[in-house]
């Protein structure tokens, strides 16, 4: 019969049954272990997952062993060393004092003429009897010779008799009463050791502005300080303090204040440095105290900020309740407490008032003066009020010492190179000391220099410091055209020279600066201040003299402008935009940010020529109740036009209300490039917009309380006429509150104004009439300053003509260069103006005006290749003559910051007409970075023609 599969699986698992596994895994484990390979594959495996853990932990073990033996055993070398030090100081000190001993029976006399065959002994004792009304015997006197060998040159100052008396109170007697020899040429000083001369010497110097007196009294130093405090100093080792290190090059570079020096400390608040001093004597936190104070200022206090003491161990320093700007300081991992090197972390809080400071330290009772330092604020520190967030900026509108200020006007804007230059060595003590002669300092110095914590009040007093219309200020202000006993505005191309020639020249006044003259240098001040600045044009610019909001323009009926008027529209106006918060305004912050400061001496703020800080925030907002000086800016930017015209027999008519003329292209510098950024729109709302005539009637009432339509209510009947101009971003055309116009009448460019060349230019009329009109225009050119003044009348032609209706008519203009040339030397501008005025009705009057700023002729300027920090490069000028005269009275002048340490001035030859001058300078740049040259060019026909050229000037490489 067949077995069935289930049953032999059956009896297959019945035999594995009864197998035992363990023995069948235990022969094969035999097995395995006897194979030599598979046994070291094993060995190997363990061997690697357990060695390295127990080579880790026994190399750790190993090494905190070792490190802590090394620091035990450095440890007591330290203090091995540090005993065998002390022995060695001991044993130098008594040295010296044993020497010193040696020599307590000498004195030396200085300025006793030497004679032939002298004897010594009989000449000082003369002396003692006729000067000093002492009797000394010649057997009192042990000893006494000439210092030296005898010069051979007979006119040589006579050597010192060194005298050795027999006893000490003779001795004693003689030295009380050299002050008998006071207004002699004999003096009478102790015998010391060199080391103690040296010491006295080096105490002298080090000390000399604390120090007013310094002598010895039996080998001992004596100083006696400005307080009237005496120190004695018997012994080298009783001068605790020895060195200090300021660190200057790693402080400056982490405080970013390299690029002004790195010889002398200049730190930001609220920042940490590092300070070092080096002791005599071994230091211990547990048992010793350091204490250090920080004074700026004559009047110092705690409770204004102006005087900080701090140190180690912390709180050691009880420092009054009502204690301002309190710094502190901590103990820094780089300090040899042992060898007596103490070095600190120290900082001064984020509203400490900015200047110079100076430091004592004070250890075992005695104070010594370390040396001083410069604190600026701090654009990097969040708690400081010029905090600004965006490091381009920080590095736009702190760092950077070139920049670019916009001139001309609306419609020809012109960028101008400027070099700021605040980072020049000297800029710290220039400002400092502009800071200082204020008006409010002298008056009340303790107060002064307390509130400089407060960029409000800094900002203030740098804009009224600025000009010289009140106080010792730096420039002075003259828009006249007469500069003859000063330099022209014009010719200026930096912020350098004017500030060097304030401060070299005692604080005289230095002459003359126009508006964007007195905001660059109040730039150059703020930044090297480490406030955030920027230089800012406003063009078509109001000065409203009687604040009411609105300018009235004058015309005459044959269309000159006439030049006597209080209000004013400038072609530009030129101020400065300064970063802070503004606490004082609102807790939320609302009006912080960009500031408005005006250092041009306009109107008075507070009886002071100065203007702001005015928040661009409230100016948008029409908030111009709030300070500083807010509806004198805020009109600058949106004070409405009444145009007036004046007829022959005095009487006048208004004939149009322009709400749109004033602030357009309000323009400054873009952040890391040359390029004009539009900012008009941070001052005002569109023009025309309902916002920003609300803005406008909100301003109106809350100055005034009286509503907008009061101040045109007056407005007399008759034609309105509109006044083109440039739109841009904060407005547009300018339509005013006219009605619709019949006859539209504007100026257009034939080619583009350049100086040298005839200007050409077309007058355009529109009529949207059903009949002609027979015109009769009156074009009138006169030459202008860019503050809106008339300075000549140049031409005026009448022009009659019929304006078909539906047609326009086509006027051409042509000003010769032979007619405009000599005025516009000193001038800024040509302004054209034309009125029209139809026959048939003559009460229709048409007017239209244009600024025409005449282009300069090119200069150009090239550069060696790759310049190099401390290695002569080449500047290249080239200028050709575009006209036909001769140039007379040429010159070219060059500057530059971290170029030029003075700027160039060359006088030139007389240029033909159509010839070519290419001039060559050799200079050394003394600064690496990113740098300008600015190049000058002037003569009898074309006044200040600018150029320059920017590059990068490699590192110094010592390889």
């Amino acid at each position: 019969m067949p077995t069935k599969r289930s049953d032999t699986v059956t009896t297959l698992d019945d035999q594995l049954s009864r197998v035992d596994s363990n023995d069948i895994i235990s022969k094969q484990m035999d097995t395995l272990f006897l194979d030599t390979d598979f046994a070291n594959k094993i060995s190997k495996i363990l061997m690697d997952s357990l060695i390295e853990p127990v080579k880790k932990a026994i190399a750790e073990s190993i090494t905190e062993t070792v490190k802590e033996t090394i620091q035990y055993e450095l440890k007591g070398t330290a203090e091995k060393l540090n005993e065998l030090q002390q022995n060695y100081d001991d044993l130098i000190d008594n040295l010296d004092e044993q020497e010193q001993y040696s020599r307590r029976n000498c004195l030396i006399v200085f300025g006793v003429p030497e004679q032939k065959d002298e004897s010594t002994t009989k000449l000082v004792c003369d002396i003692f009897k006729a000067n000093l009304k002492i009797e000394v015997l010649p057997s009192e006197i042990d000893r006494s010779h000439r210092l030296g060998r005898k010069p051979e040159n007979p006119k040589a100052k006579p050597r010192g008799i060194i005298i050795k008396f027999t006893k000490y109170y003779v001795r004693d007697n003689v030295f009380k009463a050299k002050r008998a020899l006071k207004n002699s040429q004999m003096q009478i000083l102790e015998n010391v050791t060199t080391k103690r001369v040296k010491l006295l010497a080096d105490l002298r110097e080090k000390y000399k502005d604390k120090v007013t007196a310094s002598w010895t009294r039996d080998g001992r130093i004596h100083l006696l300080t400005h307080k009237k405090n005496l120190h004695v100093i018997s012994k080298l080792s009783d001068i605790i303090f020895k060195q200090v290190d300021f660190h200057c090059k790693t402080n400056n570079a982490d405080h970013r204040t390299s690029e002004i020096t790195w010889d002398q400390l200049i730190v930001r608040r609220g920042q940490s440095f590092l300070l070092t001093l080096v002791l005599s004597k071994p230091f211990t936190p547990e048992s010793d105290q350091l204490l250090i104070t920080a004074v700026t200022g004559s009047k110092a206090s705690e409770e204004q900020g102006t005087r900080s003491v701090f140190g180690i161990p912390e709180g050691i320093a009880a420092s009054s309740p009502s204690a301002k700007a309190v710094w502190k300081a901590e103990l820094h991992d780089s300090s040899f407490l042992l060898n007596g090197s103490v070095t600190l972390t120290v900082t001064p809080p984020a509203d400490t008032p900015v200047g110079k400071y100076t430091l004592s330290m004070t250890n075992k009772m005695q104070e010594t003066q370390i040396g001083s330092l410069v604190v600026l604020f701090n654009p990097w520190c969040s708690d400081d009020w010029v905090f600004l967030p965006n490091e381009d900026e920080r590095q736009e509108y702190v760092m950077n010492e070139q920049g670019v200020i916009y001139k001309g006007s609306g419609n020809y804007i012109i960028a101008m190179p400027w070099d700021y230059g605040q980072f020049e060595e000297d800029m710290v003590s220039i400002c400092l000391q502009l800071l200082d002669v204020n008006p409010k300092h002298l008056r009340d110095p303790a107060d002064d220099v307390s509130a400089r914590c407060n960029p409000i009040y800094v900002g203030r007093v740098v804009s009224a410091m600025i000009n010289s219309a009140d106080d010792k200020g730096v420039l002075v202000g003259r828009w006249d055209g007469y500069y003859r006993d000063g330099t022209m505005p014009a010719h200026w191309s930096g912020s350098i020279d004017i500030l060097r020639s304030w401060f070299y020249n005692g604080g005289r006044r230095v002459k003359y600066g126009q508006c964007w003259v007195f905001a660059a240098v109040m730039c150059t001040v703020m930044r090297l201040l480490g406030i955030p600045c920027r230089v800012v044009t406003n063009y078509q610019s109001a000065h409203d003299t009687n604040k009411n909001l609105s300018i009235d323009v004058f015309h005459a009926d044959y269309g000159l402008r006439p030049k006597n008027t209080n209000d004013s529209v400038w072609n530009f106006h030129v101020w400065v935009e300064a970063w802070m918060k503004r606490p004082d305004l609102k807790e939320d912050g609302s009006y912080d940010g960009w500031q408005v400061l005006d250092p041009t001496p306009q109107e008075k703020s507070d009886g002071v020529y100065c203007c702001g800080p005015a928040p661009v925030a409230a100016i948008r907002k029409g908030d111009i109740h709030l300070k500083y000086d807010i509806p004198f800016t805020f009109a600058e930017v949106n004070a409405d036009c009444i145009d007036w015209l004046i007829f022959a027999n005095g009487e006048k008519m208004k004939i149009y209300s322009d709400t749109k003329r004033v602030g357009h292209n309000i323009s400054t510098k873009s952040v890391g490039s040359d390029k004009r950024k539009n900012i008009t729109g941070t001052y005002k709302h569109g023009e025309g917009t309902t916002k920003e005539r609300s803005v406008f009637e909100k301003a109106i009432t809350r100055d005034f309380t009286r509503q907008i339509s009061d101040t045109l209510a007056n407005v007399e009947e008759g034609t309105w006429r509109n006044v083109e101009e440039n739109a841009d971003e904060g407005g547009g055309a300018s339509n005013g509150t006219q009605p619709p116009l019949d006859v539209s009448m504007w100026f257009e460019e034939v080619t583009k104004p350049v100086s040298g060349q005839d200007v050409n230019l077309r007058l355009m009329l529109d009529s949207r009439d059903l009949a002609p009109r027979p015109l009769s225009v009156n074009i009138s050119v006169q030459a202008m300053r860019y503050t809106g003044v008339p300075a000549a009348n140049m031409q005026t032609e009448v022009k009659e003509d019929t304006l078909q209706p539906g047609q326009g008519l086509s006027i051409p203009i042509i000003i010769p260069f032979s007619v405009y040339g000599k005025h516009m030397v000193d001038c800024d501008s040509l302004k054209v103006s034309a009125v029209a005025k139809d026959k048939q009705q003559p009460e229709n009057i048409y007017l239209a005006e244009d600024d025409v700023v005449l282009q300069d002729p090119p200069i150009s300027i090239t550069v060696s290749e790759k310049p190099q920090q401390h290695r002569e490069m080449t500047v290249e000028v080239f200028f050709k003559n575009p006209v036909q005269e001769k140039l007379r009275d040429c010159s070219l002048t060059l500057s530059g910051s971290g170029l030029l340490k003075e700027k160039i001035h060359t006088r030139l030859a007389d240029l033909p007409p159509g010839q070519q001058i290419r001039v060559k300078f050799i200079i050394v740049p003394y600064k690496a970075g990113r740098k300008s040259v600015v190049a000058d060019f002037d003569c009898s026909l074309f006044r200040d023609i600018k150029s320059s050229c920017t590059f990068h000037v490699t590192p110094y490489s010592y390889h």
